[in-house]
């Protein structure tokens, strides 16, 4: 009974924070843990100071993350990614992030 509610917590969570996660009346369990591990990647990034403001999108495939979007440095790309290593679940993280300082 938890881990639907806090799969619900974390959509709605993610979903405020301007994240775009479809969750269709159909989805499969498979869809669902995909989901679930994006909400806590966002969440993750969205809660670290330096990554937080930057647009970061999350895409899963399984527990292999992609990263997406803009940072300001290589570093910033790196904590990006460390982060997303750092959540529970996460297998691999590919950093598909553009550097613009």
């Amino acid at each position: 009974m938890l881990r639907p509610v806090l799969v619900l917590a974390l959509v709605v969570g993610a979903a405020a924070c301007g994240s775009k996660i479809n969750v269709s009346p159909g989805a499969t369990p498979a869809s669902l843990a995909e989901t679930e591990l994006i909400a806590r990647v966002k969440t993750a990034l969205l809660n670290d100071s330096i990554v937080g403001l930057r647009r970061i999108d999350v895409h899963a495939a399984g527990d292999q993350i992609r990263l997406t979007g803009r940072v300001a440095s290589a570093a910033e790309r790196d904590r990006a990614v460390q982060i997303a290593r750092d959540v529970p679940g996460v297998r691999a993280v590919t950093p598909e992030l553009e550097i613009r300082p």
